[in-house]
């Protein structure tokens, strides 16, 4: 969780890096004169050490193109280094900007629809941690001093709590080696899972940065050999078999849409695209389109988490209720 709060401190830092080398090299600078004006006004030490590494990889007569991996976040799936120039580098970090602008507002909207609910399951923790460990108990005291039976269905859950409290040090032992002896398994999942989360790289982002790299005048098939081959991901796997039979037929908008299943519109926009070479212009509204959808469902998911923990919240309090004060006050209602 750590590493995903810096990884997205530092992708917020990101456009704004490529708005002002931008800026500076349209103005006239060279890259290098350039870098340098924007190391010594970085506030941020990580990000400044990044942009000292890239400055001393073009002092010794490293390409730009191939060490921008440097600076980029690290889940971009492209391999710069396949890349020895990008044509118009101005163009390119202009778009990148804008990309990751609107990758970070996305991060940004996600993070504040799972707030609340975090809170809750926090909440929902705690009580049940609180029924557990102080609640159920006093009870057993309450009907003892009352002189009165304890029902069976409370009497059951008293058991289960006093066998709790008995074996917490056992439990808590065990819980402890089974989590350092899986830590490595947890710790991948986990972090997979949420990087899958806040760092997608879905069909959407794939057409949009091929998109980038055409407008800033790469050449197609350089650009689409540059993308990193990833069993874990689907979409990739998915779209690196695109790639291939791509290559082998040459052409991009029919196989695209036979692979991806895309609607008409959007086939007839690859179709007119690759016609008029204007691709990338249908590739980023295609891939606009598909983002947009991709987020609706989405937010949908995450707009039913909230009621569902409060549908389990109470859920646990009428449980609670259930068992502890309905029976105490039939067994009060038979003494009096």
């Amino acid at each position: 969780m750590i590493s995903l709060f810096h990884d997205y401190k530092l992708l917020k830092k990101f456009p704004s890096f490529c708005d002002k080398l931008t800026k500076l090299l349209d103005s006239g600078l060279d890259i290098e004169k350039s870098l340098e004006i924007i190391y010594k006004d970085e506030s941020d030490p990580e990000f400044k050490e990044k942009i000292a590494l890239l400055s001393s990889k073009l002092y010794y007569g490293e390409s730009f193109t191939a060490n921008l991996k440097i600076i980029l976040p690290d889940q971009i799936p492209f391999n710069f280094s396949h890349l020895s120039r990008i044509p118009d580098l101005s163009i390119f970090l202009r778009e990148l900007s804008i990309y990751y602008s609107e990758k970070t507002s996305t991060i940004k909207k996600l993070i504040s629809q799972l707030t609340y609910p975090c809170f809750l399951i926090i909440t929902t923790m705690a009580v049940f941690v609180l029924l557990i460990t102080v609640i159920l108990p006093s009870y057993e005291k309450f009907f003892s001093n009352m002189t009165i039976p304890v029902p069976a269905f409370l009497h059951y859950m008293m058991n289960i709590t006093s066998a709790v409290q008995t074996n917490l040090s056992f439990i808590i032992i065990i819980a402890l080696l089974i989590i350092l002896f899986f830590s490595h398994k947890i710790t991948y999942h986990s972090k997979n899972f949420i990087y899958k989360l806040f760092f997608p790289y879905r069909i959407s982002d794939l057409l949009w940065l091929i998109s980038i790299f055409l407008q800033s005048g790469t050449d197609l098939k350089q650009t689409l050999e540059s993308i990193y081959s990833n069993n874990e991901n689907p979409f990739l796997d998915k779209f690196n078999y695109f790639i291939r039979e791509f290559f082998s037929s040459g052409d991009f908008a029919l196989k695209f849409h036979k692979i991806f299943s895309t609607s008409s519109y959007q086939k007839e926009l690859l179709l007119t695209g690759e016609k008029t070479g204007m691709l990338h212009k249908s590739l980023l509204e295609i891939a606009k389109d598909i983002k947009l959808k991709e987020q609706e469902k989405l937010y949908f998911i995450l707009n039913t988490i909230q009621p569902s923990i409060l549908l389990f919240l109470g859920i646990i309090i009428c449980f609670f209720i259930y068992i502890s004060f309905i029976p105490v006050l039939q067994s009060i209602q038979k003494v009096i």
